[in-house]
């Protein structure tokens, strides 16, 4: 791994078990034999696109974009449309019309909105649909121009796999006392098998170059530097939560009491603005009760450090900027209570709306925050088309000059005396936290009215 090569002591693996939509294998097969690899997308709710025992079989019918006009005196019905994926909702105006299957085809280009439109997140519906890629796109429309019958076989279960957190250590001056430095390491797609991730790698490789620069450099931290690149951040950071439950919690005594502050890295390139945040995604309704260790941390930052930061770069539009009405580096959502009543969290934070693996800490009363995007839209997440060839890599350079600084100057400063000791709190002393629970799946019979309990 990246932490051996670069030097890290003590790596090792934490794992923890994760229910996914596993992609189990899908292609089209033609009457001659020929089989063409598809991928399927996103459950509908819990129903994930699974064909039955044998396949689907019927005709392949191009659709283009699937508008009225294109649909109009199409053979649909028991048939497989191959559409446009940029297509919107239509597939599902091709159901309502009787096909059995659509075949996405890959685009140029695409968007989270568009592809998060190939999913319906409140009805539990089994209608089969595929995404293709590239020569096999191309394919699979050349045999729906020819009407061609083919068989098409989608096997996509849920499964509990397991999963793991990576870390690795960097010891300090002072050996005995923790700053954990994070990233997601796990990317995220509609099309669960066609995830390339790009810009949710973005934090992974800001926290191996910090790796990488303080394992050759260890005398340039006060602490012990514990970077951990966490898995499961797509669903529901639950790498994170389990890392919280049985290192911090379960271990508070030999080393979550060790630990006094967590930095999760989570920017991107959508625009040049850089946030430090405690409240994101899971937390964002959280006021100054929940984090008392914020308030001098937070003068610390925006009194000191930032305007010393501002100086030395020549950018004093890291502390004011008119033309936004803030600082390219806000404390908006730093301090404590948020922006303020009647403020969405998303004109902050932007889109997608996304957890943040220093939230668990949160939750546990612990001292996290994450260096993430102020205004950070971006329609590039979660989708196919996020690789790296679209990523505007100066804006990522313009940031990590100011936040290598800022984590520098993190490193080297007295935390015990800005953020005061600290230890678990109980369920709801913080915030709603998470509980073990345990039983049985049954089902409910609709010839006997009743549920078939063993």
């Amino acid at each position: 791994s990246k932490f051996r090569e670069f030097g890290l002591q003590d790596i090792g693996r934490h794992s923890f078990k994760v229910t996914i939509p596993l992609d189990e294998g899908a292609y089209i097969e033609t009457s001659r034999g020929e089989r063409i690899r598809v991928y399927p997308l996103f459950p509908n709710r819990v129903c994930p696109p699974q064909t039955p025992p044998g396949g689907l079989k019927g005709k392949l019918v191009y659709v283009g974009y699937g508008d009225y006009s294109e649909l109009d005196g199409k053979d649909l019905y028991g048939n497989i449309v191959v559409m446009e994926f940029n297509s919107q909702y239509h597939w599902i105006t091709a159901a309502k019309l009787g096909a059995s299957a659509v075949v996405f085809l890959e685009p140029d280009w695409t968007t989270s909105v568009e592809a998060r439109m190939k999913q319906l997140e409140t009805v539990a519906w089994n209608f089969v649909r595929v995404y293709a890629k590239g020569d096999e796109a191309r394919r699979i429309r050349e045999l729906a121009e020819k009407g061609e019958a083919v068989t098409l076989v989608s096997n996509m279960k849920w499964r509990t796999v397991e999963s793991y957190n990576v870390i690795g250590y960097v010891y300090g001056q002072r050996r005995d006392e923790y700053v954990i430095i994070s990233a997601q390491y796990d990317s995220f797609s509609w099309i669960p098998s066609v995830a390339p991730g790009a810009r949710e790698a973005i934090g992974t490789a800001i926290m191996l170059q910090l790796a990488r620069y303080f394992a050759k450099n260890p005398g340039l931290s006060k602490y012990t530097l514990v970077f951990i690149a966490f898995s499961g951040t797509n669903q529901g950071v639950i790498g994170s939560r389990w890392f919280v439950k049985d290192y911090i919690e379960g271990k508070w005594t030999e080393w979550g009491r060790k630990v006094r502050l967590q930095m999760e890295i989570g920017i991107d390139d959508a625009n040049r603005y850089l946030m430090p945040v405690h409240v994101q995604g899971w937390t964002y309704g959280w006021n100054e009760g929940t984090a008392p260790w914020l308030s001098n941390f937070e003068s610390w930052l925006f009194k000191t450090v930032i305007p010393d930061l501002a100086s030395r770069l020549g950018r004093p539009q890291l502390v004011s900027d008119l033309l936004i009405g803030r600082g390219w580096i806000p404390r908006d959502l730093l301090g404590a209570g948020g922006p303020g009543h009647g403020i969405v969290y998303n004109d902050f934070i932007g889109a997608p709306f996304m957890y943040r693996n220093h939230e668990p800490l949160l939750v546990c009363g612990g001292p996290g925050i994450a260096w993430a995007n102020l205004y950070g839209y971006s329609v590039s997440y979660w989708c196919p088309s996020d690789t790296p060839e679209g990523i505007n890599w100066d804006n990522i350079r313009f940031k990590l000059e100011m936040l290598y600084p800022l984590i520098y100057a993190t490193l080297n400063v007295e935390l015990s005396e800005l953020i005061g000791s600290w230890s678990p709190g109980p369920p709801g002393m913080y915030y709603p936290k998470w509980v073990d629970v345990s039983g049985q799946i049954i089902e409910y019979n609709i010839e006997t009215g009743w549920w078939d309990i063993p």
